[in-house]
């Protein structure tokens, strides 16, 4: 999988709302088996036809799984590159929310 190629610092992940509903081909299925439970999962929660941003924590499973990393590291890495990326905080806080709200 070419996620592999990534490097963590460089990885970030996004849910694509609200097109591009996660539907992993049957060769990935295929690649990553611990993923077999996927499909079954997005449609029990009403997404397997539409994307919204809950969907993410699929996302995330399926790039850790690509990447042959832990879900938990995965997770971190992309969190803190959005933060780099988007000037947010620790908090959750962005930057420029935090510029708006000083200035009332």
């Amino acid at each position: 999988m070419q996620v592999r190629a990534i490097p963590l610092d460089r990885l970030m992940i996004e849910s694509d709302s609200p097109d591009g509903a996660l539907d992993p081909p049957p060769a990935w299925l295929h690649a990553l088996p611990q993923l077999s439970h996927l499909p079954g999962e997005l449609r029990a929660a009403g997404l397997a036809q539409l994307n919204r941003p809950c969907v993410l924590r699929w996302t995330l499973q399926l790039v850790a799984a690509a990447a042959g990393r832990p879900e938990e590291e995965v997770a971190c890495a992309t969190w803190d590159n959005a933060c780099r990326v988007f000037g947010c905080t620790p908090d959750g806080v962005g930057a420029a929310a935090k510029q708006l709200d000083s200035q009332g």
